[in-house]
């Protein structure tokens, strides 16, 4: 795999390789239980808003949601797994949809800034019908205030790679760095995310929306409470 370092391929091979984990796999299962209960009929329009390679929209599809669409960059080239669904590659935040939908959702995505999180979900806003329902997580500042500002930890550690994960928090932002050794070559990618705490978000959600927060450990989607998840329904 000779462009294993490049960035992008780097943060899909190796997603890939947790999201089979069997730890993933309950993640999953759980995620898509979740969604399950918020979506209103079998035959309901749904868009995975950045759906991957299709980790939760695949699961849907395999359980007869047969009118479910998915948009994202397309950066999957190295991947062997395919989407079931219909797919869109573009920038979801400069996209127009023909259709409107009756569900989106958008778990396990990063943001940079609070301001980029609430885009997202003013764009689904307008991609939704009246009573339309969003289900979007973003990290929880309160589980975050909770542990270590440095966190590190050996991903991965192998004959074949050493993938190294060092993580730090300012009290708003986390940044996170990858540092991967592979054929005598060592590389690293970093990345940041906003965290954001439930009184924030109440403050934040325009109030064309119905707003019920909860978080993943209620949910299940985590051991303890890493994500707060809100169910957004469209009242207009």
């Amino acid at each position: 795999m000779s462009n294993y370092f490049d960035a992008k391929n780097f943060f899909e091979v190796n997603m890939i390789k947790d999201f089979n984990s069997e730890k993933f796999k309950e993640i999953t299962s759980a995620e898509i239980k979740m969604l399950q209960k918020c979506i209103s009929e079998p035959d309901a329009y749904i868009l995975d808003v950045m759906c991957g390679y299709g980790r939760l929209g695949n699961e849907l599809y395999k359980l007869g949601y047969k009118n479910l669409f998915g948009v994202d960059i397309d950066i999957t080239s190295l991947i062997p797994e395919k989407r079931l669904f219909k797919f869109y590659n573009a920038d979801f935040y400069n996209w127009e949809s023909t259709l409107l939908y009756d569900f989106c959702y958008s778990l396990y995505n990063s943001y940079i800034s609070s301001e980029t999180f609430l885009d997202t979900i003013n764009k689904c806003g307008l991609m939704l019908k009246k009573d339309g329902i969003l289900v979007i997580d973003v990290f929880n500042k309160e589980w975050r205030d909770r542990q270590p500002n440095i966190m590190y930890r050996v991903v991965r550690d192998s004959e074949e790679e050493k993938v190294e994960l060092l993580r730090s928090y300012d009290g708003e932002y986390e940044k996170s760095i990858y540092k991967i050794a592979r054929n005598n070559q060592v590389k690293e990618f970093s990345y940041s995310q906003c965290v954001i705490s439930k009184e924030k978000l109440l403050n934040l959600i325009p109030n064309y929306w119905d707003i019920t927060i909860t978080d993943s450990s209620v949910e299940k989607t985590r051991e303890d409470d890493q994500k707060n998840i809100l169910i957004l329904r469209k009242k207009v």
